[in-house]
C-alpha cells in the first residue's frame, strides 16, 4: 500500500502524489471498494496517528511503538506516522 497510498495526519487516507494515472485509479478504486473514508475507519486511523506521534514525542523506539499497536491494525497508518 506504501507505493499507492498514503495518509493525512486526521487520518484520512489518499493516493500518492505523483502517480501515473493507472495507479492512481487503482488506488481511488481500493480506497473506494474498501469504504477506506469511512468515519470510522478515518477516526481510529487519526487517533492511531496521534498516538504514534505522542508516544514517539516522549521517547519509545519505533520497535515498542509497533509492538503496542500490534493488536490495534491500521499498520501502515502506524508505519506512516512512525516516518513522520
Amino acid at each position: 500500500p506504501h507505493h499507492f497510498l498514503t495518509y493525512m495526519d486526521e487520518g484520512i487516507i489518499k493516493p500518492v502524489d505523483g502517480l501515473s494515472s493507472a495507479d492512481k485509479a487503482k488506488a481511488e478504486f481500493t480506497i473506494n471498494i474498501f469504504n477506506l473514508k469511512h468515519k470510522l475507519l478515518t477516526d481510529l486511523r487519526g487517533d492511531a496517528i496521534r498516538l504514534v506521534k505522542m508516544y514517539k514525542s516522549q521517547g519509545l523506539d519505533d520497535v515498542d511503538i509497533l509492538n503496542a499497536f500490534a493488536d490495534y491494525g491500521f499498520t501502515s497508518a502506524v508505519e506512516y506516522a512512525l516516518k513522520g
